[in-house]
């Protein structure tokens, strides 16, 4: 059963954004050693082709969102826990075991987004990424201290 309606609401935007992601990440975890088509991450969610090709210029951006997304939950988690007060080491370590070491696929994908960041990615998509992700380690690193 797929999504058949177009989203116009930003709210339906990004629910369809989300179906996306998920789609792409759930075909990665399952073969990590090749990157599904635009086609199959389309199927996987219930959309067509061109709906994936309105919010990912191509697959390997999709796959940098995937990534993104999977990081930023990471660090949502870690600044939530620095947010509650004086952390240990120990409470970090564990935090980055769940969300980046035991997390299907994490390291696969890092290995992969990084191996293509400067190569096949578009060098406007890689830049705002490196930007964005700068940032949130500016946030963190200022928590910490």
């Amino acid at each position: 059963m797929g999504i058949k309606q177009r989203a116009i609401a930003e709210e339906d935007k990004e629910v369809r954004r989300g179906a996306i992601l998920d789609a792409a990440e759930s075909l990665f975890v399952q073969q990590p050693d090749r990157m599904a088509s635009v086609s199959e991450v389309a199927d996987a969610a219930g959309l067509a082709k061109g709906t994936v090709y309105l919010y990912f210029k191509s697959k390997e951006e999709m796959l940098l969102a995937v990534h993104e997304r999977q990081t930023q939950l990471y660090f949502e988690r870690f600044m939530a826990m620095m947010d509650r007060g004086p952390v240990d080491f120990d409470a970090i370590l564990e935090i980055t075991r769940a969300r980046l070491l035991r997390q299907p696929g994490y390291l696969a994908l890092t290995s992969w987004v990084f191996a293509k960041m400067d190569r096949e990615m578009p060098l406007e998509a890689a830049l705002a990424f490196k930007q964005r992700v700068g940032d949130t380690l500016a946030r963190a690193g200022t928590a910490l201290e």
